[in-house]
């Protein structure tokens, strides 16, 4: 992975929104992440009721999921005690990060009147007002036994009010789902790297655009209905919902007559 400055990694104040990987890697060959043979996936967890991010910080808290905080470290400063000293430790090495960088960075946000004010005052930052992330794709690179966890989501200016998704199927049908009422939405990825247990922020464009692509041989398809395909062909999958307050996690078996439940737990 190639060091980058941090004026990169936190543009926008987010690297979330890689927007189905941008405009320019429209002509490339668009393919699903789990026909790739050269990645390996080791799980993958599908949110009925999706996490609900206002201003980049978690709207229910009775479940935190592995990856907020390096999610924090690039989007929401105020999640930690000590932003320098704590923040560090969830930017992946070879990123190059260093204190003094997050200290600029830091003081930059705090004089924009902290991470909320800046969205709201500012509206090149409006689509992170709302992140609702459905899907997370942990999975291994064969030839290095690099482990990432790839999250997908959607953002919205405004928020959607208990929001939840339908039952996987075959066929693609994210025109079932409530989010076709979203003005223009953005599909977002954010990919981590697990190193020494410790899910951590990578360069997002090096690994999603070169890496997890094969040296940009491909783009990855990324909206709804491409993540629900992906449901659909799996063995095994966990699924998980809000019910009275509670967040479960299903693990579902794919059987002759679809996907059943086979075991039900309140960690992923």
């Amino acid at each position: 992975m190639k060091t980058i400055r941090l004026t990169i990694v936190l543009f926008l104040s987010s690297a979330l929104t890689i927007y189905s990987q941008g405009t320019k890697l429209e002509s490339l060959k668009a393919v699903d992440i789990d026909t790739l043979s050269y990645l390996k996936i080791d799980k993958v967890i599908y949110y009925k009721n999706p996490i609900e991010l206002e201003y980049h910080v978690l709207t229910d808290t009775t479940f935190i999921p592995a990856w907020y905080n390096a999610y924090c470290v690039n989007s929401n400063i105020e999640h930690f005690t000590d932003y320098t000293k704590d923040a560090i430790k969830y930017f992946h090495k070879d990123m190059g990060v260093t204190k003094s960088m997050l200290q600029n960075y830091y003081n930059e946000v705090k004089a924009s009147g902290g991470t909320k004010d800046r969205i709201k005052s500012n509206e090149k930052f409006l689509f992170n007002s709302y992140l609702y992330i459905y899907g997370e794709i942990w999975l291994t690179l064969k030839k290095t036994g690099e482990q990432y966890v790839l999250i997908k989501g959607l953002n919205s200016v405004n928020r959607i009010k208990n929001l939840r998704f339908n039952q996987s199927v075959k066929e693609k049908n994210l025109k079932n789902e409530r989010t076709d009422s979203i003005k223009n939405p953005i599909n977002s990825y954010l990919v981590f790297i697990n190193s020494n247990d410790t899910l951590k922020l990578v360069d997002q464009f090096h690994v999603l655009n070169n890496v997890l692509t094969n040296g940009r041989k491909y783009s990855i398809g990324g909206d709804l209905a491409n993540f629900k395909d992906i449901l659909y062909r799996t063995p095994i999958y966990i699924q998980s919902e809000a019910i009275n307050g509670k967040r479960i996690f299903e693990t579902m078996e794919k059987r002759k007559d679809g996907h059943k439940k086979i075991k039900e737990s309140n960690i992923p």
